[in-house]
């Protein structure tokens, strides 16, 4: 179990770029913690500080592959997100959050959001950014992850 809990928090605009030349999400240099503590959804890093909290996303995420259709983001609420069982992970070693197999991606070109959908109901939505929901279960497990970035490439 991948137990995250809901904190009380400002949320932040990370800039989540979309490169596609590398095929890559990523943030801004120098603005995600360097703890080396990460999350591997598919192979996308959900980076978290030295408290557990969720503070980035990168990493590979070939746009070729990605479905492209019509989406509509879920109604969240504004929340920063704590890994409880950041202290067992080792820094520089990702722990995959989906081992038996990988989430699909789809986009929407009109609206700008990407979603990486391991197809399973959820409880409740946070954006933890202004570009980043997460969908969670009421264990705390992750279902799904939509991102906007500033421009998406051509699909």
């Amino acid at each position: 179990m991948f137990e995250f809990t809901l904190l009380d928090g400002d949320i932040d605009n990370w800039g989540l770029v979309y490169n596609p030349i590398d095929y890559a999400f990523a943030v801004p240099d120098g603005s995600l913690g360097g703890d080396g503590l990460t999350l591997l959804v598919n192979d996308l890093n959900l980076n978290l500080n030295c408290h557990g909290d969720i503070d980035g996303i990168w990493g590979l995420c070939p746009h070729p592959s990605w479905g492209v259709t019509k989406l509509v983001i879920p109604d969240f609420v504004n929340a920063q997100l704590k890994y409880a069982l950041f202290r067992n992970l080792v820094p520089g070693v990702s722990h995959r959050l989906n081992p038996e197999n990988r989430w699909t991606v789809k986009a929407d070109p009109t609206s700008g959001w990407v979603c990486i959908d391991g197809n399973g109901y959820s409880d409740v939505s946070v954006r933890v950014a202004q570009e980043v929901i997460i969908e969670l279960r009421t264990d705390g497990s992750i279902v799904r992850l939509w991102l906007k970035p500033i421009a998406l490439p051509q699909l």
